[in-house]
């Protein structure tokens, strides 16, 4: 009999009998007290299940053992903290989250352990940033949030604060798991036209990925204010913009491809201080080197130094072609590539330093829906006539999808714990 059925039962005099495997623990969610102390008294792999109401509180995941919290459908008003861990994962699934208070849900910081799963939730407040995320990574997967208000910032990854400049110091590989994953998840603007609601703000050195996600009549953005430090590194790419959704970056690098849409506001890429190079400006990585981004089959191209649209911007900050390519150059398949980004089966003969070419015989099988031999990867030129491989996309989707916890799906839960 396993040692938390023992605790459980006298601390509340219930009768439980589980084997020692992982199992499920029934509680009563209305109270952050007892879905607290259900937590915590938990073992590893095990799930905490909810019944009844949610709780109005701040309920703390802790870390250190593998635990799923899940609300069964449950509405919780209150507060939640999901911890990042070198040693164990925490998932989150099943919940309405009402609070319109700002960061009603957060999580720890940490680059490199292992991520947490948000998955199958839904948002229904349209007021505040629900969520404000540090730098351990993560991943939130088919989040409902169809009722994002104007101005609001649904999901702030701010690595870690205002004052970090960590991001931008540390290194961070394109396709790299230890990100902010968003995929399989709808954003929608209450209204029927975009009015400044955003899935994200990303700001501090954060990395995100945004894939496979529907952006309707609402913008993906990552901040660089002047005098602020900016978001590091995004990864746009297979999302369906409807309603004028839009994307507006600016700070950072990355790569922004293969979303589709029949409608797209804007598509920037900004600075906002003059005297070139600005920090954190589009185009930068590590320590402030020039990292170029990458642009290519989208619904509009990316307007550079495009002020008006979701901030002021300085004139002539970004650049084609130095700080940003795109699909708008010179670079053909088999021939020559002197600007921009190409696409095909075959790599140009010739190239130009910093030029970009989407290989689709290469890459191995990253989106594993369809079986594919090749889903594609990024080449870049990185010195003349010289070819090198830049970027594969992460596994899609991603693995905690289907296996959380260290060594991937865990055994089936007894269902005989419950606490009322």
């Amino acid at each position: 009999m396993k040692s938390v059925t023992a605790f459980l039962s006298l601390l509340f005099g219930a009768t439980v009998c589980s084997p020692a495997l992982a199992a499920t623990i029934t509680v009563n969610c209305g109270s952050a007290a007892t879905v607290q102390t259900a937590l915590s008294a938990a073992s590893s792999g095990d799930t905490v299940q909810c019944t009844g109401s949610g709780w109005t509180g701040t309920v703390t995941i802790p870390s250190g053992k593998n635990i799923t919290l899940d609300g069964a459908g449950v509405s919780v008003s209150g507060g939640l903290k999901i911890p990042s861990s070198a040693t164990s994962q925490a998932r989150v699934t099943n919940f309405t989250f009402t609070s319109t208070s700002r960061y009603a849900i957060t999580s720890d910081n940490g680059y490199t352990n292992k991520p947490w799963r948000f998955d199958h939730n839904t948002f229904t407040s349209g007021a505040a940033a629900v969520m404000g995320l540090g730098s351990g990574p993560g991943l939130i997967d088919h989040l409902t949030a169809n009722s994002i208000g104007s101005i609001q910032q649904t999901i702030e990854p701010v690595f870690e604060g205002a004052t970090s400049t960590l991001g931008w110091t540390t290194p961070h590989a394109p396709g790299s798991p230890n990100a902010i994953y968003i995929e399989d998840s709808s954003f929608k603007h209450a209204g029927s036209i975009w009015d400044a609601g955003n899935v994200t703000q990303s700001q501090y050195g954060a990395r995100v990925v945004y894939r496979y996600n529907t952006v309707d009549a609402v913008q993906i953005e990552f901040h660089g204010g002047p005098g602020s430090i900016g978001g590091r590194w995004w990864e746009i790419y297979n999302n369906s913009f409807l309603n004028g959704g839009s994307i507006c970056l600016r700070a950072g690098s990355g790569l922004v491809f293969n979303n589709t849409g029949p409608t797209m506001t804007y598509f920037v890429m900004l600075e906002e201080d003059s005297g070139y190079p600005a920090l954190y400006q589009i185009g930068r990585g590590q320590n402030q080197a020039l990292v170029p981004a990458y642009a290519w089959s989208n619904p509009r191209q990316p307007g550079v130094n495009a002020g008006g649209n979701c901030s002021a911007a300085a004139a002539n900050m970004v650049q084609f072609n130095r700080d940003v390519y795109s699909d708008n150059g010179s670079c053909t398949a088999g021939g020559s590539c002197t600007t921009g980004v190409g696409q095909g089966t075959t790599l140009p003969t010739s190239c130009t330093t910093g030029t970009g070419f989407w290989k689709t015989a290469a890459g191995g099988d990253w989106d594993t829906t369809h079986g594919g031999a090749n889903d594609g990867a990024l080449y870049q030129c990185s010195s003349t006539n010289t070819w090198t491989l830049y970027y594969t996309p992460y596994t899609y989707p991603h693995p905690l999808q289907s296996g959380f916890g260290s060594g991937g799906v865990p055994p089936s839960a007894p269902t005989n714990l419950t606490i009322q």
